[in-house]
């Protein structure tokens, strides 16, 4: 298990280092990427978590619930 931050400023080099994982537990209240954040950003973070799902990967809690 390893903690990761998520910084809106290197969404690509997050999503380079999530790919490696099997299943991932995010912990962060819902909407929070919206708020002191480039535009879009909680967009590009929910995507990035829903794609991971499409791939069979385990994400607690997902986007959709």
């Amino acid at each position: 298990c390893d903690i990761i931050k998520y910084k809106h400023d290197q969404h690509e080099e997050f999503t380079a280092l999530v790919e490696q994982y099997n299943a991932l537990i995010v912990r962060i209240n819902p909407g929070q990427l919206s708020q002191n954040t480039s535009p879009g950003t909680q967009q590009r973070f929910d995507e990035l978590m829903q794609a991971q799902m499409r791939k069979g990967k385990l994400v607690w809690s997902s986007p959709d619930v």
